[in-house]
């Protein structure tokens, strides 16, 4: 056995410094991952015709720039730095990336509450702003 690993020493600090590399690569990478998402995404996914869709349009507004709950999330102490708010029309690529988050739900409009860990709850509450406030502060 000894004299097995004086002729292949060479072999087994090679594999070892990879395995060392591979790791810290890994690391590294999966850290700037993390280090990336600094707030959790609640997302507003929505079609045009839809009469629910067009209901909570009034509190995110309908150019995807939200009013009323924007500002609610903004002067909250908890979720201000903790929440973006964002929202995808269905012909979007942004949407698309989510319709399983639609297909789950049951249909339009989805809120998806995306987290920084990767996990992603779809919110199924009421639609008005002190549902939606409580529910984030819960989950988010």
């Amino acid at each position: 056995m000894i004299k097995l690993l004086k002729n292949n020493y060479k072999t087994i600090i090679l594999v070892l410094l990879i395995i060392l590399v591979l790791y810290l690569v890994y690391e590294k990478n999966d850290k700037e991952q993390f280090n990336n998402c600094r707030k959790a995404k609640f997302i507003f996914l929505y079609m045009d015709g839809c009469k629910y869709c067009d209901d909570l349009k009034k509190i995110w507004n309908t150019n995807g720039l939200p009013k009323e709950f924007q500002n609610k999330v903004n002067n909250d102490k908890n979720l201000k730095n903790k929440v973006r708010l964002l929202s995808y029309k269905n012909d979007s690529e942004e949407h698309d990336k989510r319709i399983d988050s639609v297909k789950e739900s049951g249909g339009y409009p989805t809120l998806v509450l995306e987290k920084c860990n990767g996990k992603s709850i779809i919110y199924d509450g009421a639609r008005n702003t002190g549902s939606l406030l409580a529910w984030l502060r819960k989950n988010a």
